[in-house]
């Protein structure tokens, strides 16, 4: 069975942005330290906002920055009405208190929804939610009647996808990583969701035929620099065999986050800015 077309998928969604107008306002991510992983995923979210003509800004703290010194730029962030959305680049280094100041990201201007107040207003979806419903919708799949599997109860990816799961009445089972009836249990589920970070943590042998898979999980070898997600893909005649679905690691959930990420900023940014649509760069 070929892969799920995420490329396709977020290329769809980055056209829908241009289709609406770009807001004449900037994203704006804010980064504290070198972590070699946020460098990443924030360049990631460059590309492609540079690619549809959305301004991207990015502003970089040194890995002892204080409390103080974050959530001062984020207050000034949040007051400059030149700035649309913002990302504060997680993981932050451990002198610092991640909860408290994503609280200072205000709800209007909350693209990652991890905000208390963001969750509550529910302006738009959490990103890991849009991207599990862009590919169900590419898939034609409809969770009404299906069993559903959520491994891993991180704030990211398990959290704001079990609440959802759980408003809508949809079947779910809820995993630990260290569960020890995970690999065994996994064939029940006709949807598997997975956002742990620890690689090859199962596969096609232990799923059901049909099931369809939404890898979040991401782990980088540091002796090879190979990336790998949860779902270990390489037992390619099993997942041939039984019809299997699944998204790639790397370049699966990764390019339908980011575009999720902009479609949040665009609405969002909608709220407070007018849009620029002669500026709009075509796909």
């Amino acid at each position: 069975m070929p892969k799920i077309p995420s490329l396709a998928i977020a290329e769809k969604i980055l056209r829908g942005i241009v289709t609406q107008g770009i807001p004449d306002t900037s994203l704006t991510a804010v980064r504290v330290g070198d972590n070699p992983a946020s460098i990443s995923f924030l360049r990631q979210k460059k590309q492609a906002a540079e690619k549809i003509g959305i301004r991207y800004e990015e502003r970089v703290l040194s890995e002892s920055a204080t409390e103080i010194e974050v959530a001062s730029l984020l207050a000034s962030l949040a007051k400059d009405p030149k700035v649309g959305g913002i990302i504060l680049q997680l993981p932050l280094p451990s002198q610092l208190n991640q909860k408290q100041l994503l609280q200072l990201i205000p709800s209007s201007k909350d693209v990652d929804v991890l905000s208390g107040e963001s969750k509550q207003k529910n302006y738009v979806p959490a990103p890991p939610l849009g991207v599990v419903n862009a590919i169900l919708e590419a898939e034609k799949i409809s969770l009404t009647d299906k069993k559903v599997a959520l491994i891993g109860w991180g704030e990211l990816i398990g959290h704001p996808i079990a609440t959802y799961l759980a408003g809508q009445n949809i079947v779910h089972r809820i995993f630990r990583r260290s569960d020890h009836s995970l690999q065994e249990e996994l064939n029940l589920f006709d949807v598997v969701i997975s956002g742990t970070g620890v690689g090859s943590l199962f596969g096609p042998e232990h799923l059901k035929p049909g099931a369809l898979v939404v890898d979040f999980g991401w782990q980088k070898d540091e002796s090879t620099g190979k990336i790998s997600g949860d779902y270990n893909s390489k037992n390619n005649e099993e997942e041939e065999r039984k019809g299997i679905r699944a998204t790639t690691t790397p370049g699966g959930t990764g390019p339908i986050l980011v575009a999720k990420i902009l479609e949040n900023f665009s609405i969002l940014a909608d709220k407070t800015a007018p849009i620029d649509k002669s500026n709009s760069a075509m796909l």
